[in-house]
C-alpha cells in the first residue's frame, strides 16, 4: 500500500490502494465475517441446547390421582382390549397416593429402565401369577416401515408401565399391562393427545 499528497485536501497524505491491496481486503473481511457468523451460530446453538435442556431437567408436577388418570386406565383397556382387574387398580392408585413421583432426569430415567429390564422377566412372571394367564406373544414378525423386523414371532408384547418410566416406575407386576407394538402401545396408548399424552408429557 502507497501514499500520496491529497491536493483537495490540503496536502494530506492518504493511501492509495492497489489491486492487490483490494484482494487482500477482501480476503481479510470475508474471513473476518464468516468467523463471526461461525461464532454467532456456535452461540445461538448453544442457547438452544441450553433451553431444550432446561426443559429436560425442569422438574414437572407431581403425578396426582385424578379424574383423568382414572380415564387412562380405562384408556388402556380400550386400546389393547385387556381388563385392568380392581386389585391391579388399587395397587396402582395407592403407589401415587403414597409415593411422590415426579419427571426424571435423562440419567435417572436410564438407569431406572436398566433396573426394570433387569427384573422384567420375573415381574412379567409376576403378572401371569396374578391373572392365571400366559403373556401375550406374537404370531407373526413385526416389521418397521424400513422393513426391519423389529418383533420376532414367539416374542413377547410389549409391558406398557402404568406409572411411567421416565416418572419413576415402581418394578412391580401391577404397574405393567400387555400392548402389542405398535398398534395397541405406540399408536394407541401412547398416542398424541390421548389420556397417556395429556397426563405425562403436558
Amino acid at each position: 500500500m502507497m501514499l500520496q499528497l491529497d491536493r483537495k485536501q490540503n496536502n494530506k497524505l492518504r493511501p492509495v490502494v492497489g489491486s492487490k491491496d483490494r484482494d487482500i481486503m477482501k480476503q481479510l473481511w470475508a474471513k473476518s465475517h464468516k468467523k463471526s457468523n461461525s461464532m454467532k451460530s456456535s452461540e445461538l446453538a448453544l442457547r438452544k441446547g441450553a433451553k431444550k435442556r432446561h426443559r429436560e431437567f425442569t422438574p414437572s408436577k407431581r403425578l396426582i390421582l385424578n379424574e383423568l388418570f382414572e380415564k387412562y386406565l380405562n384408556d388402556v383397556e380400550v386400546c389393547t382390549d385387556r381388563k385392568i382387574d380392581n386389585i391391579q387398580r388399587d395397587f396402582v392408585k395407592s403407589e401415587i397416593e403414597q409415593h411422590s413421583h415426579f419427571r426424571l432426569t435423562p440419567e435417572q430415567s436410564k438407569a431406572n429402565r436398566r433396573e426394570f429390564n433387569s427384573m422384567k422377566k420375573q415381574i412379567i412372571h409376576d403378572w401371569e401369577n396374578h391373572y392365571h394367564t400366559t403373556w401375550p406373544k406374537y404370531e407373526e414378525p413385526i416389521y418397521s416401515k424400513n422393513g426391519k423386523i423389529t418383533r420376532m414371532t414367539g416374542g413377547n408384547y410389549d409391558a406398557h408401565e402404568l406409572i411411567e418410566n421416565s416418572w419413576g416406575s415402581p418394578h412391580e407386576w401391577w404397574n405393567i399391562h400387555p400392548a402389542k407394538y405398535p398398534s395397541e402401545h405406540q399408536q394407541g396408548i401412547h398416542r398424541k393427545g390421548g389420556y397417556c399424552d395429556q397426563i405425562y408429557n403436558s
